[in-house]
């Protein structure tokens, strides 16, 4: 299950990679899942005629699709296309296109091609706040964010490269949220001072562990709190405010890990592993988020580099240590994904 990134069409552009090559049991490998029509290398990992829906692969399976030069050679329509990778990926997740563009000869040339290429504003119609996709919003409600749009090669102008990010609302997001887990759910709370490496633990335990929720200050405001924390107000009766009304932050970071707390506490009651990325301290702070929830303390400890003095007390107890100036980034990802693999044994 550590497949997190799925390559569509691969043909000899494998993009496959192995986070740990050496192997070790107790970890879940990383790397593409390597897609084709048929099996025409041994490094491809599945063949399916993608004319055929639904692909075959869950929903919210994916954090990144690539889909180089293939929907062009597909009969189904552009629409189906982009749905079909809306449906695997992740909230959140990206997809990354290239087309033919239609005024170059490369979209007329191959006899393969169904389609005879796009426009730049072609993908307009998948984002609502572009003109093209308020005017044409009733074509599909699965809906994306457009993060770039441009010519692979500026000369040639040959073909259109996208890159996308899933939306949800809040139904395709309780959609998302209300699988079936087949263990409770539980936080990792990494605590240590800024600069101690605590964001690229994170970004490395989501690669290992595909549907691990990271609450942090990048995501909790743009993701999670929208369609998580405020239903709860709502559901509650207090539309626009928080459950917690003394504890609600003045400022976008004053407070900030309580808030992390709720919400990793909502999301662990729904049978989610919580990865929080976020500075837990004074001791007093741990103490109160004690309260809210019971979360494994990551201690990141970090003493040299740019900021050499520790930022806050040090915890009085953890359930993992991770020291920064001993150990490697590889390293310090190995102890804690192998803290996390005994936590899961011992829940299920």
């Amino acid at each position: 299950m550590g497949l997190l990134r799925l390559n569509l069409g691969a043909g000899n552009r494998l993009l496959q990679y192995q986070l740990y090559p050496e192997g070790d049991p107790t970890l879940l490998a990383s790397k593409y899942v390597e897609h084709d029509l048929m099996q025409h290398d041994d490094a491809i990992d599945v063949t399916h005629d993608l004319n055929v829906t639904p692909w075959p692969w869950p929903n919210n399976r994916f954090q990144k699709i690539e889909a180089w030069s293939v929907f062009e050679h597909l009969r189904i329509s552009l629409f189906e296309s982009v749905e079909e990778c809306w449906r695997v990926l992740m909230p959140g997740g990206e997809l990354h296109v290239k087309v033919p563009y239609w005024r170059s000869s490369h979209a007329h040339l191959d006899p393969s091609h169904y389609w005879h290429g796009w426009d730049l504003r072609t993908f307009d119609v998948f984002d609502p706040d572009t003109k093209y996709g308020q005017l044409e919003d009733f074509y599909t409600p699965r809906k994306w964010r457009l993060l770039s749009r441009d010519f692979n090669d500026k000369h040639a102008q040959s073909g259109v490269c996208v890159r996308m990010r899933k939306l949800v609302d809040d139904a395709q997001w309780e959609d998302a949220l209300s699988e079936e887990r087949a263990m409770p759910g539980f936080v990792i709370w990494l605590n240590g001072r800024s600069q101690a490496g605590k964001s690229t633990l994170a970004r490395g335990l989501q690669h290992l562990f595909p549907h691990a929720v990271v609450v942090d200050d990048h995501n909790l405001w743009h993701g999670v709190w929208e369609h998580t924390y405020k239903r709860l107000d709502a559901a509650d009766g207090v539309e626009g405010e928080t459950l917690f009304e003394d504890e609600r932050p003045e400022s976008f970071h004053r407070d900030f890990a309580i808030e992390c707390a709720r919400v990793a506490k909502v999301l662990a009651d729904q049978g989610h592993m919580v990865i929080v990325d976020m500075i837990a301290s004074p001791q007093a702070r741990r103490d109160r988020i004690e309260q809210i929830i019971k979360p494994r303390w990551v201690y990141v400890k970090r003493e040299e580099g740019e900021y050499k003095k520790p930022i806050f007390d040090p915890p009085t107890k953890w359930h993992c240590v991770v020291d920064s100036d001993k150990l490697t980034k590889k390293e310090a990802l190995t102890t804690v994904a192998k803290y996390i693999v005994h936590v899961r044994r011992k829940l299920g």
